[in-house]
């Protein structure tokens, strides 16, 4: 085991302790604040920033994930202690604080289990270049689909359709293909940033330029988030107590820039009037809980709704073996094949929304609560992690070149979100859609590479 690796491991067994004895804590003092457990989460997360220098490790995003995700609530309450849908919250915060234990002692047994390489090798220059033309396709294809698809729907920035109107744009004829823009905008910059030469500014330029057409068409703000995580993980390094202040402090500022983003999106205010009086007078008369963290306050309640009852698993574990069903053509096999906990959970509490393509994200420790309790909750979390923790090994004995990095890169979005959506979403979008446009255009540039070469010994002999 590699000297990182001890470090994490000691740091996960220690603080995994000490949020078991918080938990018990909370548990003999339920009307106390639930602060402990999430307390106690960011302290093992800030341990694990320093010991990695950096945030390329898709485990250390998991924890930072869940630590901002059961620590918002705390601030973003109602006093009322009531979630959405009337739903309570101490059903929810028992599954996130058994999340919390569960990834805590899931990261010490990763390391122990699937041990890091200590060698690291180098591509070949033949092999970088390889690497750097898939970038390039990727790219370029990225971008002529959001062209077409820009061309066809119109864009929510420019005010000719609105937020809402765009989910259901996305279940129009044709959509399906031009929305594959987004894995191989995402394949495009990790290929590049997996290269292994040095990075070019032209072509960062074009592996940026996607995201951007994407968020000026859907203004989502993932489409910011998604390019920002993946090159911050291959270029911050964290060597200092400073450096992760002020990782947290951007973290934080983010997190209101991104609120206020929302905010002018629901309340439909152009760019033109974002930083006016009003407007900013509007964000701020807002509760807590409705301008910051408001979406976690909904994942919490759909998590309560799990506990509750109001909302049930498949039988025999359907929602996670079933769920290879989502990723199959809908315009071959239709949406009723599979329905996962985030379409169940949205036609019972808003059905009209529901039928309009609208609808809410489901918890994934939620999730797995309806699946089998908290045993369950904690053996998936487990499952998780000791994924990630493999494609980080598997990036760093290729010295972060080729396939495995740039799928390992590709994974840290979906580390930073995969629990805010049922676990048939992180197999579509992920396991099937990202990892196989990677291969695809990677094959795609090996071909064009061999063509190449063969084409100039051709000249060469004549």
């Amino acid at each position: 085991m590699v000297a990182e690796d001890r470090k994490i491991a000691s740091l996960s067994f220690g603080f995994g302790c000490l949020a078991v004895v918080a938990f018990l804590i909370q548990l003999g003092f339920p009307d106390a604040p639930k602060t402990l457990v999430p307390i106690v989460l960011i302290g093992f997360t800030i341990g694990m920033m320093m010991v990695r220098q950096g945030l390329s490790d898709p485990v250390v995003i998991v924890a930072t994930s869940l630590a901002i995700y059961g620590g918002l609530p705390l601030f973003t309450m109602p006093e009322s202690g009531t979630l959405n849908f009337g739903l309570s919250y101490y059903g929810a915060y028992l599954i996130y604080a058994t999340a919390s234990v569960a990834v805590i002692f899931s990261i010490g047994l990763s390391v122990v289990l699937i041990r890091g390489a200590k060698v690291e090798r180098r591509d070949a220059p033949e092999r970088q270049d390889v690497w750097l033309r898939a970038s390039i396709i990727a790219s370029s294809i990225s971008v002529i689909l959001t062209a077409f698809y820009v061309l066809q729907n119109g864009t929510v920035f420019t005010g000719n359709k609105q937020y809402g109107e765009m989910f259901l744009a996305r279940h129009a004829a044709g959509s399906g293909i031009l929305l594959l823009g987004v894995p191989l905008a995402v394949a495009g910059l990790c290929l590049h940033l997996s290269s292994g030469v040095k990075r070019r500014v032209d072509i960062l330029l074009l592996n940026f330029a996607p995201f951007i057409f994407l968020y000026i068409t859907h203004m989502q703000r993932k489409y910011l988030i998604i390019p920002a995580i993946i090159y911050a993980a291959r270029v911050i390094r964290v060597r200092s107590a400073s450096r992760v202040a002020a990782i947290l402090a951007g973290i934080f500022v983010g997190l209101v820039v991104f609120s206020y983003a929302g905010y002018l999106r629901i309340n439909n205010i152009s760019f033109s009037e974002a930083l006016s009086e009003k407007s900013l007078a509007g964000f701020s008369n807002q509760s807590s809980a409705q301008s910051i963290g408001g979406e976690t306050i909904i994942l919490y309640a759909t998590a309560s709704s799990a506990y509750n009852g109001q909302v049930t698993a498949l039988p025999m574990a359907g929602d996670y073996f079933l769920a290879p069903m989502m990723s199959l053509p809908q315009f071959v096999f239709g949406r009723a094949i599979f329905t996962s906990l985030n379409d169940r959970f949205s036609e019972t509490v808003t059905r009209a929304a529901y039928f309009r393509g609208g609808g809410w994200g489901f918890s994934f420790f939620g999730e797995a609560f309806a699946v089998g309790g908290f045993a369950v909750v904690a053996l998936v979390t487990f499952v998780m992690v000791l994924g990630f923790r493999w494609l980080y090994v598997r990036a760093r004995a290729t010295g972060w070149q080729g396939v495995a990095s740039a799928v390992c890169l590709a994974s840290l979005p979906n580390a930073l979100w995969f629990q805010r959506n049922a676990f048939a979403y992180f197999f579509r979008e992920f396991l099937v859609i990202q990892v196989l446009t990677i291969l695809l255009v990677v094959a795609m540039a090996m071909l064009l590479t061999q063509w190449s070469s063969q084409g100039a010994r051709r000249t060469k002999s004549s």
